[in-house]
Parts: structure tokens; sequence; C-alpha cells
């Protein structure tokens, strides 16, 4: 009977273990929180075939290495900066192994040292990186292959509540770390746009001219941002024609806003505040609007909460594409207007404080969600005409459900159980070895097919369109 390790029992793997539990596949999985994954492991159909051992495998190097040779292929579902303590004890036990996430410098260390032992380390095989890679160069071939070119390409993903699960001001609900969400306003970004770089800074972001629109059934109308740099991957996915490029993060509007407004008032600042611990939220305005962009009004008020919110009002009322009583709707609801609330021990600076508020807003246990992405490409046919085609995924979830797992987790964890199937299986080319990500169709073909018998595909609509660039 064939073995495999998992390393790692985040979110994301669950839908990983009950896809080899119902395909009758041994399993270790290796944790430094067993008790988080036994939940899990008391409802699945065949519990006997699953042990879960203790790991850290930042300490326990000699138990990861002894479980990896126990195994025919591993799965690390770990933070991408740990995957090189387990893929370099692959490539010495001669074991492939997948991963959701893009290679870190030290994993591109062992590609040389995988080829000579045979072993395939296949990286980027969650939603994103991942799927948008494996969709994009799929579409792109097929398009190359009848002589069109393509003139406009983006790409869009996402995974967010559904919209019945809304009850709040932001009209929002995280489904990943807030602390994250709230980071990614730190990012700048940069798309292709008549053949010309246009860069964002991370303070544009989230301004309406940088803000597309897109719907779904499940989510109704969300807003997307730019993500990152999106002329670094027209050489990748072969786009030599490409005259305008897009990468994009789907999110709620007033959620943007909200952020927006954050910014403004420096309350994304990761700047250094001491004494944190143990202080009201209120409080913590008070510091931000002595020590960092609010200034005191000279409103006076006997009660602290109403001066602090009549200073926010009049720093919002200051800000750009900002209406004051929205946010301060917003800011009351997580609780930053609150003189009993207080800040926990460890947020050492704003964007930190306002994370720990937004735990509010998290999606919860059994509450549903959807994960979404989608590729459009603008394309000149060998005629002359112009087509677009939209290939959107989209799949439902339940956060945390007893028996059912987010939307989120299974668009990571799905398209990596299927990738150890094929190793398992001995499906995928031999002399694909090293490190590797599913870009050239030996590996993605495989990989969708599977996927596609799971329920889970791209659906591809056409329409005709005018030319783009005239």
């Amino acid at each position: 009977m064939s073995k495999i390790a998992v390393f790692g029992c985040g979110l994301v793997t669950p839908p990983f273990i009950r896809y080899f539990n119902r395909l009758g596949v041994q399993q270790i999985i290796a944790t430094r929180t067993p008790s988080r994954i036994q939940q899990v492991v008391k409802l699945l159909k065949h519990p006997e075939l699953i042990e879960v051992v203790a790991c850290d495998v930042n300490t326990d190097n000699n138990l990861v290495r002894s479980i990896v040779a126990k195994c025919d292929a591993v799965a690390s579902m770990l933070p991408a900066s740990s995957h090189f303590l387990v893929l370099q004890h692959c490539v010495a036990q001669g074991v492939s192994a997948v991963t959701p996430s893009v290679a870190s410098d030290a994993v591109r260390t062992l590609d040389q040292p995988a080829k000579k032992a045979g072993v395939l380390l296949l990286n980027e095989c969650g939603q994103s990186p991942g799927l948008d890679h494996v969709d994009t160069i799929r579409l792109a071939n097929m398009i190359h292959t009848t002589g069109g070119k393509i003139r406009g390409y983006t790409s869009l993903s996402g995974s967010l509540a559904t919209v019945e699960g809304l009850d709040n001001p932001l009209e929002a609900k995280l489904t990943w770390s807030p602390h994250d969400w709230l980071m990614h306003s730190w990012n700048p970004a940069c798309y292709l746009r008549k053949g010309l770089i246009v860069d964002v800074p991370w303070n544009e972001l989230y301004i309406p001219r940088n803000l597309g629109t897109d719907t779904y059934p499940s989510l109704g109308n969300v807003v997307w941002f730019y993500n990152r740099d999106a002329t670094m991957y027209t050489k990748l996915y072969g786009l030599n024609d490409v005259m305008q490029a897009e990468r994009g993060v789907h999110d709620y509007p007033k959620a943007m806003r909200f952020i927006r407004a954050l910014q403004q008032l420096g309350l994304t600042s990761v700047k250094h505040m001491p004494r944190l611990g143990g202080i009201s939220f209120l409080q913590f305005l008070k510091q931000v609007n002595e020590c960092v962009v609010v200034k005191p009004t000279t409103i006076v008020s006997d009660n602290l909460t109403e001066q602090i919110k009549n200073d926010v009002r009049i720093a919002l009322e200051r800000c750009d594409d900002v209406n004051a009583e929205e946010i301060l709707d917003m800011m009351d609801f997580i609780g930053l207007f609150s003189n009993v609330l207080k800040i926990p021990e460890g947020p050492k600076c704003a964007l930190e404080v306002i994370a720990h508020a937004l735990q509010k807003i998290t999606i919860r246990a059994g509450e549903p969600d959807s994960a979404v992405n989608r590729q459009i490409m603008q394309i000149e046919r060998k005629d002359g005409s112009w087509e677009e085609w939209r290939s959107t995924l989209e799949i439902h979830g339940q956060f945390l459900g007893k028996e059912d797992d987010s939307a989120a987790a299974k668009l990571t964890g799905l398209p990596v159980a299927v990738a150890v199937k094929l190793l398992l299986e001995k499906k995928l080319p031999r002399d694909i070895v090293g490190v590797n990500r599913p870009i050239i169709p030996d590996l993605y073909n495989p990989i969708l097919d599977g996927l596609e018998e799971l329920g889970v595909q791209f659906r591809i609509a056409k329409r005709l369109m005018n030319p783009i660039l005239n």
C-alpha cells in the first residue's frame, strides 16, 4: 500500500487528507499541533489509515528525515519559508514532493541535486500561484496554435465569504489572516497598458481609479486591486504580443474603502509603538491622535470617546475618497472606540492592533465561502477579427465544516493532492525532475484532468469584441 507524508496541518490541509483517505492511501501527518487535525481525522471514513506525528521541522531534523524515508511521496503544506527544511530530505531520500508555494531561493538551490537524484520538486500547485499559471498557459497554447495573438491579459483571483454572510458595516468577512490582508496595503504594483509599464505606489493601491470591478453569482459585485508586478509574468507565459497585462485580487468594495481610510489615518503603519499591550483601543487611538497623523481639534468634550471620535471625523473629512460617517461606523463596529476592550500583549504597531480588531469580521466555522479564479484574454485572430475569452473557475465550500472544507482550502489542497496522486501512479514523465512548476503540458494537463474529475473546472466563455489598440 502506498504511503505519503503531509507536513503541516493548516486550513488548506483537510481537503488533501480527505482526498487520499477516500482512496485508501496511508498518510503520516507531521505537525507541531496534532490536536488541530484530530477533529478532521475522527470524521474520516478510514481513520486507521492516518498516523499523526508531533513534529517541528525547525528542530526535529532527524524525525523529518525518518518520516520522508518511510513514504512514496511528500506534500509540504507548511509556510513557504519552511519548505526547504522538508525538501532537502526528499532529495536525500529520493522521494518526490509537491508544494502549493513559490519556490524560495533556498528551495531553488536544490534544483541540481534533485535532478541528479531523479527527484521532482513540484511547486506552485495551489490556487494562486498555481491554477492561475496553469490556466493561463493552457489558454495561451490553445490561442497560439490557431495563429491568434494575445493582445490583452488579466488574471484575477480571490477567496471571499458569500453574500448571505456579510452582516456587518464593512460588508466583508475575512477568509484569511487579517494581518496578511492589511499587509497587502504596503505592496506596490505595476501593470502593462498600451505597451507601457504603469507603476502603482502602495498608497494609491486602493484609490477608486485603480480598482477594477467584477461580478460572480455567489459573490455579487466585487472589486479587485492590482497585485504586485504583472509584467514579470508575460515572459513566463509566452505572451510576447501582449500590450496590456494585469493581475488582481478580489475583495469587497466597502472593505477597500475602509483600508483606504486607514492608510490615510496612519492606522496601517508598521512603525513601532511602545506599550500597547493592556491598553484600550480608545487609548490606542488617542496615542495615534497625538503622535501619528490625526491632529487634535478645538472641539472639547468631557467624554473621551466623543472627543477622539470628533478628532477622527475631522481627519477623515480631510481624506481623499472617504465618507467619514461610513468609516466611523466601521471603526466603531470593530471596537476601535471602546475604552473597555483591551489590546492583548503582542501587537507592536498600529497595523497589528487593527489586525486584532478585525478578527471580529473573520469568517466563522460553518459559514459559506467561494473561491474564484478568472483569466481574461483579448485576442487578435489570424483573420484580423478580435475575440475575448473569459476562463472562470468558481467553487463553493464551508469554512471549517464537519464534512466540507472552505472553497479556499479546496483550491489549494486539491491541486496538490492531484499532483501527489500522479506521482504515486507514476503518470508524470520521468525525465521531468528538479525544481519545477506546472507550466508545461506534461504537468498541467494531467493536473487539470484530475481536478475536472473532482468537479473543479475552468469554463470558457467567448465573445467578439472591438480592437483594444485603436
